[in-house]
């Protein structure tokens, strides 16, 4: 059965390491559109840090559908308006920034609006996602915090190394209440249950009453593992991590070889 759906993560994977499209994945992902196939981006960035490139590489689809961070929301590409959301409230944010402190990891929350730290030292990741998310970055102490304002997650950030050991302290508790995961190897994400690249594809592909044989994914890290239980044929790019390259379909070149164009004149 041939390919109505492609789902491709963007930091990794569509994006080269200057955050560009490059011309020849730019051109595969035309010629799919021209062919049928709806293009689903899907990211952990929220709309704003996606918006200029949704509209430069112009994609469209049935339902204006892109997925955003990192599956809590799923939004119209045109208007940036949610059209499902599952969030974290005030009560999972002082959960989560408790654990924080107890771990002494940098932290931040994301809203609609702004990235939050309540961390006095900001971490230099902090001010990353800050940047890539194309979202202002606002120090607010824990005691000045909205109750009721809603976050589509929580993260913690650190060196790699650092993160990774602190990976290890974090309570069973909190991986059976939430999703955890990274997105990078210097982020590690809390998200409300059900928030996952995945759970929002499978959400898209009913929908469009879409089977897993007509659905594709790429993508790169952790946070992307969840779309290959979605879809049919899954694509690890040649720089991701070892557990999508042992479930892939294909693995395609890296990010910085045109991966994603690869892949695309392969299948479609």
């Amino acid at each position: 059965m041939s390919i109505k759906l492609i789902a491709i993560d963007l930091d990794g994977t569509l994006l080269n390491a200057q955050h560009l499209v490059s011309d020849r994945v730019r051109q595969s992902i035309q010629y799919a559109q021209d062919k049928g196939v709806q293009i689903v981006l899907a990211s952990g960035r929220p709309y704003s840090g996606m918006a200029s490139i949704l509209h430069d590489l112009g994609i469209y689809n049935d339902k204006n559908y892109v997925i955003t961070n990192n599956g809590a929301m799923i939004r119209d590409i045109t208007t940036g308006k949610a059209i499902h959301e599952n969030v974290l409230g005030y009560d999972d944010y002082l959960k989560i920034e408790a654990l924080s402190r107890e771990l002494d990891v940098f932290m931040h929350v994301v809203s609609d609006q702004c990235l939050y730290t309540a961390n006095r030292e900001i971490g230099r990741y902090t001010v990353y996602e800050s940047y890539l998310s194309n979202i202002p970055l606002v120090y607010r102490p824990l005691s000045e915090m909205n109750e009721d304002v809603c976050y589509s997650k929580c993260m913690f950030s650190d060196d790699p190394n650092l993160l990774a050991e602190v990976e290890k302290r974090v309570p069973q508790e909190f991986y059976d209440h939430y999703e955890v995961f990274k997105s990078a190897s210097f982020y590690l994400e809390f998200l409300r249950k059900n928030s996952t690249k995945g759970y929002a594809l499978q959400k898209i592909a009913n929908e469009l009453n879409l089977k897993s044989s007509e659905i594709m994914c790429m993508g790169d890290h952790e946070n992307d593992f969840s779309m290959f239980k979605v879809a049919d044929t899954k694509i690890a790019m040649g720089n991701a991590i070892d557990l999508l390259k042992e479930h892939a379909t294909f693995i395609t070149k890296t990010n910085h070889e045109d991966g994603v164009a690869i892949a695309i004149e392969k299948y479609i």
